[in-house]
This record gives C-alpha cells, sequence and structure tokens, in this order.
C-alpha cells in the first residue's frame, strides 16, 4: 500500500472534511493552496488547470459582478469566500497525480458525510417525537423536520450530499470487490437523504442513478422504477405525507402558518443557520 506524502494531507483532510463542517475544510484547504504555493515557486510542481476551470470562471465573473451590483455587498461576501475556495480546489488538485491519492480523499469524504448522515437521522427521529403533537394537527413537516446534519442548513447538506451520492455510485461501480464494505454508508446516506426532505436532492440522486446505469448499459436498469416505490413504501409518514402535498401550494402555506403557533407558546423553534 502506497503513503501518502505529507504535502497532500492537507489536501485530503480538506476534502474529507467538506460533508462534516465547512470552516475546517476551508481551514485545511487554505494550508493545502500555501503548500502548493510554496512547491510552485521551489520548482517542485507545476501549475496544471483542469478542463472544468472555463465553467468556473464564466460562474465566477458572474457571481463577482452580480456582488458588485448588490446593494449590500458585506452580505454576499460569505458566498464569494465560498468562490474562491472553489477556485483554490481546482488550483491545488493538480497535486493529485497519483489514483491512491484520489482514492483516499473518497473515502474520507464518505465517512464524513455517514457521521453528517448519522447525525442528521438522529436528528429527524428527535423531532418527529417532540413535535409529534404539531405537525398531527396539521403543521408542515418540513417546518419541524427538516434539517443538514452536521452543516446545520439543509439546503447546503443537500448541495454537498449530491456530490457524495455522486462518488458513491461511482465507487460502486469501479470497485465491485468493495461493495460489501460500502453496502452500509450507502444505506446510511440514502436513508439521509429520503429523510432530509428536500426535493431537489431526491431528483438529482435518482437522476445520477439512472444517467450511471444508462451509461454501463446494466440490466438493472429495468429496476429503477421500483427503487421510488420501495423508498415510498419504507419512508415514515412524515415524509410521505410532504410528499404529496408537493401540487398543493395553498395546503401548505396555510399548514405552514398553523405550524408557527404552537413553537412560540411551547416548544422550542427548531434551528435553523
Amino acid at each position: 500500500m502506497p503513503a501518502v506524502s505529507r504535502e497532500r494531507w492537507p489536501l485530503i483532510l480538506g476534502l474529507s472534511a467538506a460533508p462534516a463542517s465547512i470552516a475546517i475544510s476551508e481551514l485545511f484547504l487554505s494550508i493545502a493552496a500555501l503548500v502548493h504555493l510554496v512547491r510552485l515557486l521551489r520548482r517542485q510542481t507545476r501549475v496544471r488547470w483542469p478542463r472544468s476551470l472555463g465553467f468556473w470562471l464564466v460562474l465566477a465573473l458572474l457571481q463577482v459582478l452580480l456582488w458588485i451590483l448588490s446593494p449590500e455587498p458585506a452580505s454576499g461576501w460569505s458566498e464569494i469566500r465560498h468562490l474562491l475556495l472553489l477556485g483554490v480546489v481546482l488550483l491545488v488538485l493538480s497535486d493529485f497525480d497519483r489514483a491512491y491519492d484520489v482514492l483516499m480523499a473518497w473515502k474520507g469524504i464518505f465517512v464524513s458525510a455517514t457521521l453528517s448522515s448519522l447525525f442528521l437521522i438522529g436528528q429527524f427521529f428527535y423531532r418527529l417525537h417532540l413535535y409529534r403533537e404539531e405537525i398531527a394537527a396539521g403543521g408542515e413537516a418540513s417546518f419541524y423536520l427538516r434539517s443538514g446534519g452536521l452543516l446545520h442548513h439543509w439546503m447546503v447538506y443537500g448541495t454537498v450530499e449530491i456530490v457524495v451520492v455522486s462518488g458513491l455510485i461511482g465507487f460502486w461501480s469501479a470497485y465491485p470487490a468493495q461493495r460489501r464494505r460500502l453496502l452500509p454508508i450507502v444505506a446510511v446516506n440514502v436513508a439521509a437523504v429520503v429523510l432530509s426532505l428536500t426535493r431537489m436532492a431526491w431528483i438529482t440522486c435518482f437522476l445520477l442513478l439512472v444517467i450511471n446505469l444508462l451509461w454501463r448499459r446494466s440490466k438493472w436498469i429495468l429496476a429503477v422504477p421500483l427503487v421510488p416505490v420501495l423508498l415510498y413504501g419504507i419512508a415514515p409518514e412524515a415524509v410521505r405525507s410532504y410528499r404529496l402535498t408537493w401540487n398543493r401550494p395553498q395546503t401548505r402555506h396555510r399548514s405552514t402558518k398553523r405550524s408557527r403557533r404552537p413553537i412560540r407558546s411551547s416548544a422550542p423553534s427548531p434551528t435553523f443557520v
């Protein structure tokens, strides 16, 4: 088993920490950027820009332009910081010149994502028990139950988890011998995606699975329609009822109004960041 050089550890740790803590990920990726800059000055490496750089530059220019034109630019600084972080990732990824280093980073991502997903699952069932009366009275399930795991915000969790699921699908396809070890990780992350109550995460992860099976011309594509049916059947009632309100915006609006009143008078409100 080849050893990982110490110059690559900050990058591996920075990527691995992303599903659990953006702040910790930024710290290690900043260290990785400094290490990469030092190696460039010493001519120990060279810049190898990825093919996706052009797409990032277009996105960066548009986002910076909107930020400059914004009446409150200070409020958007955090998003600009995240944009710069993505640019740093594209820069330092050239240090991954061995497949083993990439595998180490993905394994770290899977571990931290599973921990975050376990935390989300625990939060879901804790809140389901805590707010069972409010939900039974007509309160919207997403208002009480949706969370973001260790990332706190459900939108951040959903975005990161889509990347994690794409990695799990790729790893599952590329390394059949590792599927038995990977199965618990897949089960936890799939359960967390379902319980996250984030429809776009549901749709995107499902499409990633379909695209992968079509690309590999797998016969399992015939069983794909059974996946949402199976997940719907084993999901808690709160998830099933949330799905059924998709095309009823007026009902959702009224239930949200009803669901806010009990929080002020009795139960503590769910944490939103």
